[in-house]
């Protein structure tokens, strides 16, 4: 399982709602990891949430692996600043390394 934290920013005053979405790279959706979209919201005073990204192990043998998780504005709820993605790395033995952009 690959947790990737969101921080809110700057300040934590009011509800903030972001979408979320996993972009396939050289990782394959379904056969690396499992597809995750959908919206985190961040209560008033909260400042870092998690978005959880199932990882899946398979008995082929692979390279080094990479896919996108991308923020996004919800209209009327949001707006994203200049941070809108990570790149998260799987490693050959399925480890995870979450590279910010």
């Amino acid at each position: 399982m690959a947790r990737v934290p969101v921080v809110r920013g700057p300040g934590t005053y009011g509800t903030v709602t972001v979408g979320y979405r996993a972009v396939a790279g050289s990782a394959d959706i379904g056969s690396d990891f499992a597809l995750v979209e959908g919206t985190l919201s961040f209560p008033d005073g909260v400042g870092v949430s998690t978005i959880n990204v199932t990882i899946i192990d398979d008995a082929e043998r692979e390279f080094e692996e990479d896919f996108r998780l991308e923020l996004f504005s919800v209209p009327g709820k949001s707006t994203v600043g200049r941070m809108r993605f990570t790149s998260i790395k799987v490693t050959a033995c399925r480890s995870i390394c979450v590279h910010p952009q």
